[in-house]
């Protein structure tokens, strides 16, 4: 296993273990977060009553109180400025300063708090942008503080400028300063657990990177840039990054970021089943609709109150159709591809159950309450952790497809470069290893033999016992040579052997050592007692300041191995440097 292969099995070994004990800590962090955090809180917006205002009739209290307010609900008349009447609960009836107001998911400007007191005491505090994003608190709530007063509170009069609907504003509560700081606690150990687990899971993709199919694993990358974007517009942890960010642009970045997050979803979904498992027009719809979603968030990220319900409606509804089709299209996925498949299709299933159930709760697409955005959450880890398993899955089957392919490319490159009768490297195969050599170093030699009356042994033998025959030369000269010399058949009854620079300074010794061994060797088994054979042999040496290539060489020893049957046979002949250089001139004049 090569060492890149190693690291990331082992890397995907410790993300497995550690993917096991996410379960654990999503119920240890759910169980001591924000939801345990509820002593000391109270939700005034289930019981209060909505009244549209106008920003340039001020802010006096006769005119707050008389306003036509709606309640159960309903949503008021068009204005410029909303207004909200909320009733204390008794424990919150106090003259001192120990209580504040949380608002979740701020779209306004800018808000206004009337607070009444008992005694016909009346405070108005504004708050402005930015000190609107400096009162943040982590769970991306607006910290508006009541100010102490002479008597105890008897209502509250929140008023927000631009904000596009009021079914925006999905939680305000009236909550005392020891639970706001548990619940910024308890959402800083929640963003860390799943900040954490969304970029262990980027980290262990970004490895990814260096396998196959970049395509799929920038998409996979981009989708979980957005989702860890996301978090950090919901959580409010971008208020460190962006410090003084207006409230109105973090809701403007986490809703277009949420919708680029499910647009990359969607794209990421085609990519990774894009190999003839989705119809083409699923294929085409899913690629349309992302880019008709991303179209609509970044509209609806930008429209005014007026439009942005009618544009959030848009948005909502592509969703909920392209979700739809994924669900369509996993379907007919597991049925051709198991495992991946399965991984993809259950790690789809959170978000898709997710969006969904704020849906069917009456949440916009991306306006939910602190809820809805903690279980949105919530599901992108798990998404996040499975979908990284898929990947792993499907790269790691590419790879061993890879690997199986590579493999049976090299047995059939080695079968084209391999003598079938001798099992040594034909023509073409000592050709390629002797072009290797050669191209690096300077002073190669060639050995060239040619078994001596070979002819005779066919016809007296008959040509079964001449192939033995070659056969057995052919383990004679393997054994010699063994790894260190390429060896090979290059046809009929020729044989040659590739000498590297650092044997070619010696290669007449050797040669004549190969010479003598077959000469000595023992035949009788095929050829009857006192029956051997012999070889003649070429010797072309190319000098240590000449550069060596193998036709040249070839050429100057065959001429010599003409010279060596010409001389009697079973002896080694030197092609001189002349005999080289003629060798070259023939080439050349080719």
């Amino acid at each position: 296993m090569r060492p890149r292969e190693l690291s990331l099995g082992m890397l995907g070994r410790a993300a497995s273990r550690i993917a096991a004990l996410i379960p654990a800590l999503l119920l240890l962090v759910l169980w001591t977060g924000p939801a345990r955090a509820e002593s000391g809180r109270f939700d005034l917006l289930a019981d209060a009553c909505a009244a549209a205002g106008a920003q340039d009739a001020g802010v006096s209290p006769s005119y707050v109180r008389q306003l036509d307010y709606h309640c159960r609900g309903e949503e008021p008349h068009k204005g410029d400025r909303l207004w909200l009447r909320m009733e204390p609960p008794p424990a919150a009836r106090t003259s001192d300063g120990s209580w504040s107001i949380l608002v979740n998911e701020t779209r306004f400007d800018s808000a206004r708090l009337l607070i009444e007191r008992e005694r016909g005491e009346a405070q108005i505090v504004t708050f402005d942008e930015p000190g609107l994003g400096r009162n943040w608190l982590l769970g991306n709530n607006v910290h508006l503080p009541i100010p102490a007063g002479e008597s105890a509170i008897t209502a509250i009069y929140l008023g927000v400028d631009g904000l596009p609907a009021s079914r925006l504003l999905q939680r305000v509560e009236l909550a005392a300063e020891p639970a706001v700081k548990s619940a910024h606690d308890s959402w800083l150990l929640l963003s860390g657990v799943f900040g954490g687990a969304l970029a262990a899971s980027m980290l262990y993709n970004l490895l990814l990177l260096g396998g196959v199919r970049h395509r799929l694993q920038l998409i996979y990358l981009s989708w979980m840039t957005a989702m860890l974007a996301y978090g950090l517009g919901w959580t409010g942890l971008i208020h460190y990054v962006a410090p003084g960010m207006a409230t109105a642009d973090v809701s403007q970045f986490t809703y277009f970021v949420a919708a680029t997050g499910m647009a990359m979803g969607v794209i990421f979904f085609v990519e990774f089943f894009s190999e003839g498992q989705l119809p083409f027009w699923l294929e085409r719809a899913q690629r349309v609709l992302a880019i008709m979603l991303l179209g609509a968030a970044l509209v609806a990220t930008y429209a005014g109150p007026a439009l942005f319900p009618a544009v959030d409606g848009i948005v909502l509804t592509l969703v909920v159709v392209t979700q739809l089709l994924i669900a369509v299209g996993l379907l007919r996925a597991l049925k051709r591809e198991r495992k991946p498949a399965t991984l993809y299709a259950l790690g789809w299933s959170f978000p898709f159950l997710a969006v969904m159930l704020n849906i069917l709760q009456g949440h916009a697409s991306f306006g939910p309450g602190i809820a809805a955005h903690l279980h949105i959450f919530i599901a992108t880890v798990l998404q996040a952790l499975l979908l990284s398993a898929a990947a792993a899955v499907r790269l790691s089957g590419i790879r061993r497809e890879r690997d199986t392919a590579r493999a049976e490319s090299e047995r059939l490159r080695s079968l084209a470069e391999t003598d079938p009768l001798t099992g040594l490297l034909n023509r073409r195969g000592l050709v390629h290893r002797a072009r290797a050599i050669m191209s690096k170093e300077m002073g190669s030699a060639l050995v060239l033999i040619d078994v001596d009356h070979f002819k005779e042994v066919n016809d007296g033998f008959g040509h079964d016992i001449g192939d033995r025959v070659l056969m057995r030369i052919g383990e004679l000269l393997e054994q010699q040579c063994g790894s260190r010399y390429p060896v090979g058949r290059i046809g009929g009854e020729e044989f040659a052997v590739v000498l590297p620079p650092e044997a070619a300074v010696d290669a007449m010794n050797y040669a004549d050592g190969v010479r003598r061994q077959l000469a000595g060797a023992s035949f009788a088994d095929l050829l009857g007692a006192g029956r051997g054979i012999t070889i003649s042999i070429g010797l072309a040496v190319a000098p240590a300041s000449f550069s060596a290539v193998f036709e040249r060489l070839y050429v100057a020893a065959d001429h010599a191995l003409y010279l060596a049957k010409r001389g009697g046979r079973n002896r080694v002949e030197l092609a001189s440097l002349e005999d080289i250089r003629r060798a070259e001139i023939r080439l050349a004049a080719v």
